[in-house]
């Protein structure tokens, strides 16, 4: 059966929504876009794409302006379209025991405000999740932004050892002493909001992906996110869609020989307890804190170990340098099992300069295959990344529903 066969037979309103994705998702690659550009790439008659173009300006998402005058050029002017930064919102969450922010994105893509949560207690998740919906409100009312427009909230999630339940919509995190925690269903009831959750390596993954260049169909990324603890991700680029298929994989719990750290997965020497934040923190603070999980503490520890490092302390940058190289361990291993075609590392660690340093150092003495083109660092934050995954469930889908919007538009008129 033909593509075209399998559209013609497809509900009008699904084709309809999946036009008006497409033409979202356009703007937001090209910025300004005339009509005639938008037809030839959403394979839309102009008719067709009329239709759809006065459904987003009366819903309040596109804006129509005419091209500035170009000197020598003669004949009508072109009317070009561009995303309305204002047309509409999402909320950006991040839970993690090295950081716990809530953040307010706009339709292209700007964070407007952010709020970092230092000092919020993950141990009652009930308290701590009002705490967080308790900021998002007062975020959207100091900026005087309508919430109608705030189409709902991405929650990313890195917490060690935690787990999504995706049926549930739940949190487990023996850490955090969290058991099927309704995480969903409380940020839901008090933002008044949709809400979705992801892992926060898979939030960073879909950014660096959608940023990377020249993508084939078939090709393969992993990240790994390096904060207290190690969080990994992993995806094949479909012919259609980059997320049409969603394999994921954890390397935290990788042991390396050599090393007798406990973890508690019951094995010694795993990733996750040596090679990302809390390994810099027993290098730095020595034997005294070997035997800790306790990664809320770790957090801490870690805050002023980078503060040292960044002070010029021999002792906490070799303590950077040090784990870093153990962490090289971890990527050589994974580039063999996996055989991605780009590795992206990720997190606060994951980026600090004598980190660094360690991987490079300690990928050349494991005589990797890992080639220096297909390892990045990245800078992107989990904000940025929660708040894009928001706009990527609320807005830019299928689903996105344009009634509710245009009725808005038509009561500020």
């Amino acid at each position: 059966m033909t593509a075209s066969i399998i559209q013609e037979n497809r509900p009008v309103t699904d084709i309809r929504k999946e036009n008006i994705r497409n033409i979202l998702m356009l703007l937001r690659q090209k910025n300004l876009v005339s009509r005639q550009d938008l037809c030839r790439h959403v394979g839309l008659t102009g008719a067709g794409l009329s239709r759809n173009i006065q459904e987003l300006l009366n819903a309040g998402l596109v804006i129509e302006e005419i091209e500035s005058p170009v000197k020598g050029r003669l004949g009508r002017r072109r009317s070009l379209l561009r995303l309305n930064p204002d047309g509409a919102y999402a909320v950006g969450i991040t839970i993690a025991a090295n950081r716990k922010s809530v953040a307010l994105m706009n339709a292209v893509g700007y964070i407007m405000a952010e709020q970092e949560l230092p000092d919020l207690d993950l141990a009652d998740p009930v308290v701590a999740l009002d705490a967080i919906a308790d900021a998002s409100h007062a975020m959207v009312a100091k900026l005087g932004i309508d919430s109608h427009r705030v189409l709902g909230a991405g929650v990313v999630f890195g917490v060690p050892d935690s787990v999504v339940m995706r049926v549930s919509e739940n949190i487990t995190s023996p850490t955090l002493g969290w058991k099927d925690t309704p995480v969903v269903e409380r940020l839901r009831s008090a933002l008044n909001l949709p809400v979705k959750i992801v892992p926060r390596a898979r939030a960073l993954l879909q950014v660096e992906i959608e940023n990377f260049q020249n993508i084939k169909s078939g090709q393969a990324f992993l990240l790994i996110n390096c904060g207290v603890g190690l969080g990994s991700a992993f995806q094949v680029f479909d012919q259609t869609h980059w997320q049409a298929i969603p394999p994921t994989v954890q390397i935290s719990h990788i042991a390396l020989t050599g090393d007798s750290t406990p973890c508690k997965c019951g094995r010694t020497g795993c990733l996750e307890q040596t090679a990302g934040g809390a390994g810099v923190v027993r290098h730095f603070i020595g034997d005294e804190w070997k035997n800790n999980h306790d990664f809320n503490e770790a957090s801490r520890y870690l805050e002023q170990v980078f503060s040292a490092a960044a002070a010029g302390d021999n002792a906490a940058k070799d303590a950077f340098f040090k784990t870093g190289k153990r962490f090289a361990r971890g990527i050589d291993i994974a580039h063999a099992l996996l055989q991605p075609d780009h590795i992206f590392v990720a997190g606060e660690v994951g980026r600090q300069a004598d980190f660094v340093r360690g991987i490079w150092a300690g990928l050349a003495e494991t005589n990797t295959k890992v080639t220096p083109t297909e390892l990045s660092i990245c800078d992107t934050r989990s904000a940025y990344a929660s708040g894009l995954f928001a706009l990527d469930e609320f807005l830019f889908t299928d689903s996105l529903e344009l009634s509710f919007l245009q009725s808005l538009s038509r009561e500020a008129s």
